[in-house]
């Protein structure tokens, strides 16, 4: 085969004839053709079993591809098929779909590894958050975040997370958690909010403190109602 269109017509027959073995998927995920590479990659995770997922090489070469590869074609293969592997053999695959922040602002890869990254957020929140911070795609790490203050069982490992964050993490990850407190009632505060509560109130940012307050109200701290008084008699502000 010559021509990509070639190429391909000759990956399809193998594919419906059963004949892609694993030697042969493992050449063909290194053929210089990117579109074969691509494909490669959404057959063979097609063709697998969604429990017992690919085999371990495979794994790895794939996300070697999404760490590694140059074309956002076979990128963007790799987010759509990790939707279709065992839990355990996307972690490698994200990180490397993450690291690409020439992919920021395209129109599909943050949300398709965000559709592949989502179910393993509750599944071990610490190391989505390490997830989050290696990320070089904003979009994903906020998703990441937004989710984990969706639920008590994520709050408390993202709250204690966000003490050890640099300011500029700090206020992204605080607008996400007040974006997910907006539509929640009834929310029990973590361990971890107490002390995270004293350090947002001992910021010189005044967003910081302000965001600490809202947080602080929908958890029901009573710590919060003495600056809520003072905000409220305060005729300057």
């Amino acid at each position: 085969a010559t021509t990509t269109a070639q190429r391909l017509r000759s990956l399809w027959a193998l594919h419906v004839t059963g004949s892609l073995d694993a030697e042969l998927v493992d050449t063909l995920l290194s053929q210089k053709d990117a579109d074969v590479r691509a494909w490669t990659m959404q057959l063979v995770t097609e063709a697998t079993n969604r429990q017992r997922g690919v085999s371990e090489k495979v794994a790895a070469t794939i996300a070697k591809l999404a760490s590694a590869d140059a074309s956002s074609i076979v990128r963007l293969y790799a987010s759509s098929a990790i939707q279709r592997l065992p839990m355990e053999q996307r972690w490698a695959i994200a990180d490397g779909l993450a690291s690409h922040a020439e992919d920021a602002e395209d129109h599909n890869l943050p949300l398709l590894t965000w559709y592949g990254v989502e179910p393993l957020v509750m599944l071990d929140p610490p190391r989505a958050l390490q997830l989050a911070d290696r990320s070089k795609i904003p979009l994903l790490s906020r998703f990441i975040v937004r989710r984990l203050a969706a639920e008590d069982m994520g709050m408390e490992p993202l709250l204690a997370h966000l003490q050890k964050v640099d300011d500029a993490a700090r206020g992204w990850m605080l607008e996400e958690i007040v974006a997910s407190l907006r539509v929640r009632a009834n929310v029990k505060a973590p361990a971890a909010w107490t002390k995270t509560f004293d350090l947002l109130m001992q910021s010189p940012n005044l967003a910081f403190r302000q965001q600490a307050e809202y947080i602080a109200v929908k958890f029901g701290d009573q710590r919060v109602f003495p600056q809520l008084r003072t905000t409220l008699t305060n005729r300057e502000l």
